[in-house]
């Protein structure tokens, strides 16, 4: 079973994600959002730096409840952490536009194709894989594409330093 979601819009700060909700950035050039799920629910994705690339989701009463830290060597798979449940979300090209998320037992369940959150750009989510009637958080999708769209602003930014 496939379900492929592309862009959906982009205005100003926003970007609307549908059928799983939508990302608003804090500032222009911020990398910092607010996500709010299909259903209402809320979360606010930060980074922290912790002696190593840290990228935190919280909920709404400011608890942690997603974890991902970059790898460093391109290729390498890490883990990420949802709601106390690991998965494993890695590049899957070269220039680190698209991302691959595997469940804990090797099945791939999302991918993600993103540009920067700069101007016109296009995400994508496709689910594969995903065993029937399995469901996960609509919130995983999102915390996906920001990491993904962040990872390519960081990728656009360091190409023109």
């Amino acid at each position: 079973m496939t379900d492929s979601r592309g862009l959906r819009s982009y205005n100003g700060h926003r970007l609307v994600l549908a059928g799983s909700g939508v990302l608003t950035r804090d500032s222009r050039f911020g990398f910092n959002v607010d996500a709010e799920g299909v259903a209402g629910t809320r979360w606010t994705f930060r980074c922290a730096y912790r002696g190593r690339r840290l990228y935190l989701a919280y909920d709404k009463y400011g608890q942690v409840v997603g974890e991902f830290s970059r790898p460093l060597v391109l290729g390498r798979p890490s883990a990420l952490i949802w709601y106390d449940t690991e998965f494993t979300f890695k590049p899957s090209s070269l220039l680190r536009k698209d991302w691959t998320l595997y469940d804990g037992g090797g099945t791939e369940i999302l991918s993600v194709h993103a540009h920067s959150m700069i101007g016109k750009h296009k995400v994508s989510l496709k689910r594969t894989d995903a065993p029937a009637g399995a469901q996960y958080p609509n919130g995983l999708e999102l915390y996906c594409a920001w990491l993904a769209t962040r990872f390519s602003l960081e990728r656009i930014r360091l190409a023109g330093a």
